[in-house]
């Protein structure tokens, strides 16, 4: 699940394997959650086309839109974009 969640965060983002599991554990801490449990609420969500919680959705956005920007080529830097 989790490698799937990664490919969720890599197809939106743009940026590579090693900066999409920093996503998802930077997620993790801010939710308090496990890693596998946010991985499979992302996949879940992506593959039913649904929103995500709204307790893990600001996480994620805040998240992948640094992720997005270092892919980019701009804002913070992240390993892999």
């Amino acid at each position: 699940m989790i490698g799937q969640a990664k490919g969720v965060v890599r197809m939106l983002t743009g940026c590579g394997t090693s900066a999409a599991f920093e996503v998802l554990a930077a997620i993790s801490q801010d939710s308090n959650r496990k890693l596998r449990d946010i991985a499979a609420l992302i996949a879940d969500s992506a593959a039913a086309r649904t929103p995500l919680p709204a307790e893990v959705s600001s996480s994620w956005k805040s998240h992948t839109a640094a992720a997005t920007a270092a892919a980019a080529g701009g804002g913070e830097s992240l390993p892999g974009c």
